[in-house]
C-alpha cells in the first residue's frame, strides 16, 4: 500500500489536469486531493478536481435541490449515476469509497460495493457509478507501467 501525506499536495496552478502520457503523473495542484477522470473510449476526455476531504458524486436534480460536490449529469447521457451515488473521502493518509445506495450500484475494480461501506480507494482504481467510468487519479503519484507479456 502506497501512504498518502496528510498535507494537500503541490502549488502548480499552471498544469493541464488532462495528460496523454501513458506514464504521466497528473499535476501538483494547491487545494486538489485528487482527481477523478472520466474515460470515453479508452481515452480520459474530463478531469474533476476533488478539493475537499469530503466529496459526494452524482446528479444534480434542480426539482429536489440536490446538487453533488462532483456532478456527472452532463457525462452521464443514460442517466445511471444517482443524485447522491458515491461519497469520497480522505482520512489521514488514505482514500475510501463508498457507495449511497445507489439505484444502478458502484464498483471498484470487479468488486461491487456494499452500500454504506467504505472500501480503499487508490491511485489507478477504476470506479463504475453506473456505466460512467472513472479512474482515481493523486497528483505527483506515477502510474504503474502495464507490461505485456
Amino acid at each position: 500500500d502506497i501512504a498518502l501525506s496528510a498535507t494537500l499536495i503541490g502549488n502548480s496552478p499552471t498544469a493541464s489536469p488532462v495528460l496523454s502520457d501513458p506514464a504521466r503523473t497528473l499535476p501538483e495542484t494547491a487545494n486538489v486531493y485528487a482527481y477523478l477522470c472520466y474515460e470515453k473510449s479508452g481515452a480520459e476526455t474530463q478531469c474533476f478536481a476533488i478539493t475537499r476531504k469530503n466529496v459526494v458524486v452524482g446528479r444534480t436534480d434542480p426539482k429536489r435541490g440536490i446538487s453533488p460536490d462532483i456532478d456527472l449529469t452532463a457525462i452521464d447521457q443514460k442517466m445511471t449515476v444517482s443524485r447522491q451515488h458515491v461519497r469520497i473521502r480522505y482520512e489521514e493518509t488514505f482514500f475510501y469509497i463508498e457507495d449511497l445506495k445507489s439505484r444502478n450500484k458502484t464498483r471498484l475494480g470487479e468488486l461491487t460495493l456494499v452500500p454504506l461501506k467504505p472500501e480503499l480507494l487508490q491511485h489507478g482504481d477504476v470506479v463504475h457509478c453506473g456505466s460512467v467510468r472513472l479512474v482515481f487519479r493523486v497528483p505527483g503519484v506515477r502510474d504503474t507501467p502495464v507490461y505485456k507479456i
